[in-house]
């Protein structure tokens, strides 16, 4: 088996001591992270600095608050994910009860690159502190 195949996906910390420690070359054979020959991080690294990683970690918070509110509320309507090779339903347990296809009540999955994504995450981050620090 090629060792490509225990490459991790996702992000990685942008510190060289934790990137270093997780593969001493940082060759991007099993993380993806990688050098240039300046020993710069390659523009192909999927690197995020601490507050970018504590953003999405608030906004993942989030968003099981607000399911929890939301089952809680008894709010259970089939509202899938669909778009490009995406497929939602395709791995639900329960599509052969609910019947939903990709032409009803759905949200389209956004393509984003990882620069916007932690845009969004980091500016959604700095307004839900600064509406906690007002409700103070």
């Amino acid at each position: 088996m090629c060792k490509s195949h225990y490459k991790m996906s996702g992000l990685v910390l942008n510190n060289d001591s934790v990137i270093r420690a997780m593969e001493s070359d940082v060759g991007g054979v099993f993380i993806p992270v990688s050098l240039n020959k300046d020993d710069s991080y390659n523009a192909k690294s999927s690197i995020a600095s601490l507050e970018q990683l504590g953003a999405i970690y608030s906004h993942v918070q989030n968003i099981i608050k607000q399911m929890g509110e939301s089952l809680h509320q008894g709010k259970i309507d089939a509202n899938p994910l669909f778009g490009d090779n995406l497929d939602a339903c395709k791995y639900c347990d329960y599509s052969n009860i609910c019947g939903i296809s990709p032409a009803d009540k759905h949200h389209e999955a956004t393509k984003l690159d990882k620069e916007e994504v932690l845009s969004i995450l980091t500016e959604d981050d700095q307004q839900e502190s600064a509406g906690e620090t007002s409700e103070r």
